[in-house]
Order: C-alpha cells, then structure tokens, then sequence
C-alpha cells in the first residue's frame, strides 16, 4: 500500500479512538455513495456529525486542516446530503467537523475543530439552505 494511504488510515484510527473517546456514536466509517466519501458519520446528542480527517507527516506544506478548502467543503455536504437521503435523516440538525493529525517523529498532534464549514456559504449564491427545514 502507497505511504500515503497507510499515513491517512493511521491518522484515521487515532481519530477515531479520539471520536470514541469523547462519546460519539459512529454510525459509518468511509462511507461511499459514488465518487462522494465522508470519513466518518457520528451522532453527538442530537446532531448529525460529518467528520473529514487530514493527515500529514510535516507542515511544509501547510498543517493539515488547510487541505479542507472550498472544493473539498463543497464535496463533503454533497455526500453528506446523499447520507441524510440514504437515512432519511433530514429532520436532524447536522454539523461539520475536523479532526488534523499531524506525524512528527515518533510524536502526534492532533486538533478537532467543530462546525467548520458553513454550507450555505461554500455552495455559494442560491442556495440558502443546504437542509430542507
């Protein structure tokens, strides 16, 4: 397997044992609709989360959270609206999270940021509403 993808499965299972840690229900691990991926769907209280993991082995190219730019956000609520189809979850309030893991060394830093994408705004104009309520 390519060392990228062993990077980012590692980077996944330690953000998986955070998102364990901290309560969340995992409800679907690199769910696929299509060319559409989410990293994880987690349930935390009532709400819908929608977890992208990055990982990376050095920051020179940036820190892992600025690989989410607006195409990547775009991606992440179109399969998040397939998922709420799919379950027929429109009724549930949703949210977008994301967990960084840096790998330095034998060292590992990790950040989780809640609620980073706004939908309404990375689809742009017209659409003032990603969910129907």
């Amino acid at each position: 397997m390519p060392a990228h993808l062993n990077l980012g499965r590692e980077g996944e299972a330690l953000a998986l044992k955070h998102l364990l840690g901290l309560g969340y229900e995992i409800v679907a691990c690199n769910w696929r609709k299509g060319s559409y991926e989410i990293d994880f769907v987690c349930v935390d209280g009532d709400e819908v989360v929608f977890v992208e993991v990055k990982t990376r082995s050095s920051n020179v190219h940036g820190l892992p959270g600025q690989a989410l730019d607006r195409n990547k956000a775009r991606s992440l609520i179109r399969a998040a609206v397939h998922f709420l189809n799919d379950r027929d979850w429109w009724s549930r309030p949703c949210r977008f999270d994301l967990v960084s893991v840096l790998m330095h060394g034998t060292g590992r830093t990790m950040e989780h940021e809640k609620n980073v994408i706004d939908a309404s705004a990375a689809l742009g104009r017209g659409h003032s509403s990603w969910q129907p309520w």
